[in-house]
Order: structure tokens, then C-alpha cells, then sequence
């Protein structure tokens, strides 16, 4: 009989063993036969199958009050989930293996919480949730010694990737690159630390931004502007001595923009969107709705490497100005019949507001040559609001009072939507 199915068969034996003795509540025995059907499955290769053995085992250890050998197999159970490429999943196994490692009396028990915790983090680094994996170890940190969280190795990990792409500064991740090419860790657990270092890198050497050409725009404006992200540096990945990776895919999964309460959101980009370019341009646009100080940005978007890494990245915002049209307003006189000396004729006055703005308090005087006398209606007339494109239009009487072409001086005062008088 070949070796593999030599081993396939002992850990069928073992599993079946655990899975009557699980039934029975027979914990002692059943942990013992899952783990070994887990070792043997994992020597396979056949990573679904060792982690449900695993999960199953470290149930039977706490029954058996067993918290650290527990927080171990669930550990195992991880590793298992990592070589599947379920990091989600390997997540939520380090958690709940920090939290059995904390019920344990034995001296390593928070050595062994601190490891699953930070393990934990780097799988939601890689799933881009990393506040949520800072979260989490925030919440272990205050239940363990703090100088030995402060001295751990992987805490140093954590911390120095978060700094790394909060400062945009990479010489924190050459240091830890140095250090844990020297350190071992199980095969999985490597190159969960190895991806979550080519993750941080590579938000590095990404260049990515908001193109906004406007900086000042007047109300209804329609305001267009990009994203761009610049992947010509990530080459530099490939002869990295450590890293040494290049990326089959790169796509933009999800991307957001947050905009001011006066302006609102016309155009996003269809996603998700493969990046092929060295430099890649998503197209957006807004409205201005109202006059005020306003801003675009940040733009939040998600990027996928190679179908299975992910990371958001959050560009800075922009500061736009919105301003309101420019307000004016026509007059026109007109008499509706000829002027004859020593008679009254009506004159017609119509105003009307041509702009893309509202204006309101008008008030027009009239002042009158000596010559022309008014006979009906006032020298002066308020008017509470003419909206866009609107018109008002009112007669007075007047008679000349000696031959010859006569000048009607006229002031108007009014306000635009921005409370701004205008005039006289």
C-alpha cells in the first residue's frame, strides 16, 4: 500500500474513533484521536478536512478545562484555514484562541494569547479590516502583562505596519523584514507574516490621489474630478530579496467619496475595475447645490491583489469653494402711447431677472427731470423677490410739462442669495 494512503487510512481510523467518543462526551479520548487525525490530514495536505479535527479537538480540551492546549488546537485550526487562502475564517480562530489562552492558569498563557491576537490582526490586515484587528488587540492588551505585549516580536509587527501606512514611511518595514527573515514560525504562519509585509509594501509604493481642477465653482456647477493610482513602482517588489513577488491581478473593488452638505453626488465609476495601466484614472462627478465653503474627498477605495489580498486606502480631501451666480436685473421703460405737452400718458415699467439667481428686497426709485411730472403711482417700488428668468411689470402716469427729450434717472438696490446687497 502506498504511504499516502497508508496515512490516509490512520487518520480515517483516528477520526471515526473521535467523532464515537464525541457522541459519548467523552472528551479525554475524543481531543486525543482529533488531533491525530488533524496531523495526519495536515501530512496530506488535505487542510478542510485537519481543520474541522482541530476545531473539533480543542471543543473536547475546554470541556476538559484544557484552555491552553484548546487555544493550541485552535491555533492549529488556523494555520489550517491560512493554507486554504480563508483568512476570515483563520481570524475568528485566533480570536477564539486568545480568549482560551487568557482562561488558563499556566505561566505561557499570555505569551500564547498575545501570538493568537496579533496572528489574528494580520489576517484582517490582509482581508482590510485592520481596525478591526487593532480593535481586538486593544481589548487582549488590557487583560495581559504590558511589558511583555510591549516586547513581543509580532506586537513590534502590528505596530510597525500601522505606522508604516499611517506615515507612508517604509524604513520601519525594512527593520522588520531584517528580523523575521531570521525568526521561524510554523510554514503557515510565515507566510501570513510575509504577506502582510508585501501588503504594507505594497501600499507604499502605490501613488494615489484626487484629481480636482476646480477651486472655486459657482451653484448647479457640475464638478468633475478623478482618482488616480500610479502602480509603476510595484516592479520594485520583484527584487525585493525577501518579498520578491510580482502580482498577476490588481483590481479596484469599491471605492467612496465623501463630499460637503453642498454638494452631492452625480457620477461613480462601475466597479470592480481590472488596473492594467501603470497609471489608472476613475472618473467621478458632483453638483454644486448651494453657496458656501465646502470639500471633496477623502476618497476611500479597496483594492484586490492577486484574488485573494486586500487592503483600502483613503486618498486626502480637497477644499472647493461654491459660489452663487452673479445676480442683475434689467429695467425697461416703455410708453404705451405718444407724449403730448400738458397730457397724461401711461408708462409702462417691466423689471426682469435674466441670471441664474434668485434676488429679493428690490427697490427702485425713479427721479424725475423737471419737465415731467407724475400724475399716478409712487416715485419709489418694493419688490420682495424676483426668482430666475422672472418678471414684474406695474404702470405709472405721468405728464410732460414742456417739449423735448426727457431722462428718467433710475436706482435699484437688491440682494442675491448669498445676502449680499447689490446696488445702488
Amino acid at each position: 500500500m502506498p504511504k499516502e494512503d497508508r496515512i490516509r487510512k490512520k487518520a480515517r481510523k483516528s477520526l471515526d474513533r473521535a467523532e464515537v467518543f464525541m457522541a459519548d462526551e467523552r472528551y479525554d479520548r475524543a481531543y486525543k484521536d482529533f488531533l491525530k487525525a488533524g496531523e495526519k490530514y495536515t501530512e496530506l495536505r488535505e487542510y478542510k478536512v485537519a481543520e474541522q479535527c482541530y476545531y473539533y479537538a480543542a471543543r473536547a480540551l475546554v470541556h476538559e478545562q484544557k484552555f491552553l492546549d484548546g487555544a493550541n488546537a485552535m491555533r492549529d485550526a488556523a494555520n489550517s484555514c491560512i493554507h486554504l487562502g480563508n483568512y476570515q475564517k483563520a481570524a475568528d480562530y485566533y480570536d477564539v484562541s486568545a480568549k482560551y489562552a487568557l482562561k488558563s492558569s499556566k505561566r505561557e498563557a499570555e505569551f500564547r494569547s498575545i501570538l493568537s491576537s496579533c496572528f489574528a490582526y494580520l489576517c484582517w490586515f490582509l482581508k482590510g479590516q485592520q481596525d478591526k484587528g487593532l480593535a481586538f488587540i486593544k481589548r487582549i492588551k488590557k487583560q495581559v502583562d504590558s511589558r511583555e505585549f510591549a516586547e513581543n516580536r509580532l506586537t513590534r509587527l502590528v505596530k510597525g505596519l500601522t505606522l508604516a501606512i499611517i506615515n507612508r514611511d517604509d524604513s520601519a518595514l525594512k527593520v522588520l523584514e531584517e528580523e523575521f527573515i531570521e525568526y521561524k514560525f510554523r510554514e503557515s504562519e510565515t507566510k501570513l507574516i510575509k504577506d502582510a509585509l508585501l501588503l504594507a509594501k505594497t501600499h507604499l509604493l502605490l501613488n494615489f490621489g484626487l484629481d480636482i481642477p476646480e477651486k472655486e465653482v459657482t451653484r448647479e456647477d457640475r464638478i468633475s474630478f478623478n482618482l488616480f493610482v500610479d502602480i509603476s513602482r510595484l516592479k520594485e517588489l520583484r527584487d525585493d530579496p525577501y518579498l520578491a513577488h510580482k502580482f498577476k491581478s490588481i483590481k479596484i473593488i469599491d471605492a467612496g467619496v465623501t463630499l460637503s452638505d453642498n454638494l452631492s453626488s452625480k457620477k461613480t465609476p462601475e466597479l470592480p475595475m481590472n488596473i492594467e495601466q501603470k497609471r489608472f484614472e476613475l472618473e467621478f462627478s458632483a453638483r454644486a447645490n448651494f453657496a458656501g465653503e465646502g470639500f471633496i474627498g477623502p476618497v476611500i477605495f479597496t483594492l484586490e491583489l492577486d484574488e485573494r489580498l486586500y487592503f483600502f486606502a483613503k486618498t486626502k480631501s480637497h477644499e472647493i469653494s461654491v459660489k452663487s451666480p452673479p445676480a442683475q436685473l434689467g429695467i425697461n421703460l416703455k410708453p404705451l402711447t405718444n407724449p403730448i405737452i400738458n397730457q397724461t400718458f401711461p408708462m409702462e415699467v417691466k423689471i426682469h431677472n435674466p441670471s441664474d439667481a434668485d434676488v429679493s428686497n428690490i427697490t427702485i426709485e425713479f427721479e424725475l427731470p423737471k419737465g415731467l411730472r407724475l400724475m399716478r403711482g409712487t416715485s419709489r417700488k418694493n419688490i420682495f423677490q424676483l426668482i430666475r428668468n422672472e418678471q414684474f411689470t406695474w404702470q405709472i402716469s405721468l405728464k410732460p410739462l414742456e417739449p423735448g427729450e426727457h431722462k428718467i434717472k433710475v436706482t435699484m438696490t437688491f440682494f442675491d442669495q448669498d445676502g449680499k446687497q447689490i446696488g445702488p
